[in-house]
């Protein structure tokens, strides 16, 4: 049997330890590179729909039809008279394809005889080239492009001059309305 020289086996592995360690580096005789970057970040905002609360403006009261000017409203209405004001609705549509649609309705109640008192709300603003146009019935616009502004509102109440007695009796008037994207 052949005798196991340990001296010539560890000298063996110390020197295929170094070898291996020049080649990998040790000496700088094999290099690695590397680099890192990164973009810098972008915020991408959601837009907005809103609609806010209004009031009433100023009531302005006619007493015929040849009463062009009109006068102040102090709260009492006769037979013949057509009380008018404006409520100016503000309106926010904020988004790049943002399209959308008001809808105003009046909200009366009345101890009137019904045939006695008309509320008629009529919308204002059309404007094509803020993107606003007339929809399908009178209680409604749409819009077509972004838009932040008010929108004008007309609300009319009429008390026909042949109307029979409807003494001490109220209306209360006011108006709902929704704001909807399309």
């Amino acid at each position: 049997m052949k005798k196991f020289n340990m001296k010539k086996t560890t000298t063996a592995a110390v020197a295929a330890t170094v070898g291996a360690v020049l080649l990998l580096g040790g000496a700088g005789t094999l290099a690695y590179w590397s680099d890192d970057a990164k973009t810098a970040q972008q915020t991408i905002s959601s837009g907005e729909l809103a609609i806010d609360d209004s009031s009433f403006g100023e009531w302005t009261l006619k007493s015929s039809p040849t009463d062009v000017a009109g006068k102040k409203f102090d709260g009492t209405i006769v037979p013949g008279d057509t009380v008018t004001t404006t409520v100016k609705v503000p309106v926010k549509l904020v988004g790049q394809n943002i399209k959308g649609e008001l809808v105003v309705a009046k909200n009366a109640e009345s101890t009137f005889d019904a045939a006695n008192a008309a509320v008629a709300v009529t919308l204002g603003g059309i404007d094509a080239t803020k993107g606003i146009v007339a929809g399908a019935t009178a209680d409604k616009l749409v819009f077509s492009k972004p838009f932040t502004g008010d929108i004008p509102v007309t609300v009319s109440v009429t008390f026909p001059a042949e109307s029979k007695v409807d003494m001490n009796k109220a209306l209360k008037v006011g108006l709902n309305y929704a704001l909807t994207q399309k």
